[in-house]
């Protein structure tokens, strides 16, 4: 099994960005800015033809997936594994008002409100096929996929942001 360290967390939320990022090349609608972790809250940087980007919200001890507690028995080494928690966001252009102030078609609004649930589709399905293999492959104590949440429009942005956590073992005895 995994054990809590910076180099264990980073692999593994850039891997299930990678697997985001992969499936959505392979549905030919990859997007121009992929950022697999980034620190801190999540800037629309780029959204023309899409951003993806991921942070870590937080990491708490645990003693039972997915049970996060402050007061988790631990050993004399600390907690037996830490749960940590992902916010994915997944964004891309989206229609506003034209120079006149007239609202987009609502065909053009069907079209892309399409297209931003296709992206949640395949991002929720591919976290959590990835986390499945690592979980499957006994590197994981559990793990769960969350809500995706739609967020937008705004500065002609829109799309979802996806939370999923994963329970790795805590790090042995300093």
């Amino acid at each position: 099994m995994d054990v809590y360290t910076l180099t264990t967390v980073a692999v593994i939320v850039t891997g299930a960005g990678q697997a985001v990022s992969d499936d959505l090349e392979a549905d030919d609608a990859g997007v121009d800015r992929t950022c697999l972790l980034v620190p801190g809250d999540i800037a629309w940087d780029s959204c023309d033809c899409g951003q993806l980007a991921q942070t870590v919200t937080s990491v708490s001890p645990s003693s039972a997936f997915p049970t996060v507690s402050a007061d988790t028995p631990q050993t004399p080494c600390g907690p037996n594994q830490m749960i940590v928690n992902v916010t994915l966001s997944l964004v891309r252009c989206v229609t506003g008002v034209d120079e006149n102030g007239n609202p987009p078609p609502c065909d053009v609004l069907l079209a892309e409100a399409v297209r931003l649930e296709r992206d949640r589709f395949i991002a929720r399905r591919a976290v959590r096929c990835y986390l499945q293999e690592l979980y499957d492959a006994l590197r994981l104590t559990g793990f769960s996929v969350g809500t995706s949440t739609s967020v937008g429009p705004e500065g002609l942005c829109g799309g979802s942001e996806l939370t999923y956590s994963f329970g790795i073992g805590a790090a042995g005895c300093c």
